[in-house]
């Protein structure tokens, strides 16, 4: 699966008309529910299905690009084909940025996208900022970051989640947090499913 970001707004309308230019089959909607994002879904034809998610919960829009590994090419060429139109987030600028972030309130404002932007497989680089993030001294800092591994299933983050577990960790709503993630990971890891409805 790939996730793309992208850096100006789309409005559902403008994305609607591009995946009927394209002669996309929308197959599915699931409204937004509370704690659930809304999401729509396409079929492409070539074995690949676009989800375009509005979730509120990371307070993004995003879009998701799945298919079986037999269309793992399709899905690099969907995802050039929808770049060529809308200007999406390269992960090494929001890690960047992330770096350079010298105020908790950036950090929470860059952890969402960190997610979104990161591969669904491991990636070293965005494990140790998000790494860094769950220790964090802000709690909110903390929390944007538990938020953030519900959508990476890395078993790499449950040594870190599984620390914010215990009384060490002074907030409950961390403590749940985490220990939700740790489920959500785990269940990810069996069904193979990367794009979780926290």
């Amino acid at each position: 699966m790939i996730r793309l970001l992208f850096k100006q707004s789309v409005l559902p309308a403008e994305f609607v008309a591009f995946a009927e230019a394209n002669k996309w089959t929308l197959v599915d909607h699931w409204p937004a529910e509370p704690g659930q994002p809304e999401e729509f879904i396409w079929e492409t034809g070539t074995g690949v299905d676009v989800h375009r998610v509005n979730d509120e919960i990371l307070g993004l829009s995003y879009t998701a690009l799945n298919g079986p590994p037999e269309a793992q090419e399709s899905i690099r060429e969907t995802k050039e084909l929808i770049t060529s139109r809308f200007s999406a987030y390269d992960p090494r600028e929001v890690r960047d940025w992330y770096r350079a972030a010298d105020s908790w309130d950036k950090k929470v404002f860059l952890i969402p996208m960190m997610a979104v932007t990161a591969p669904v497989a491991y990636d070293e680089e965005t494990y140790q900022l998000l790494s860094s993030s769950l220790h964090d001294s802000h709690k909110d800092v903390r929390l944007a970051a538990v938020i953030a591994s519900f959508y990476l299933p890395w078993a790499e983050l449950i040594p870190d989640l599984t620390e914010l577990t215990t009384d060490r960790e002074p907030e409950e709503v961390i403590r749940q947090g985490a220990e939700n993630a740790i489920g959500s990971i785990k269940e990810q890891q069996r069904s193979g499913d990367a794009n979780p409805r926290p």
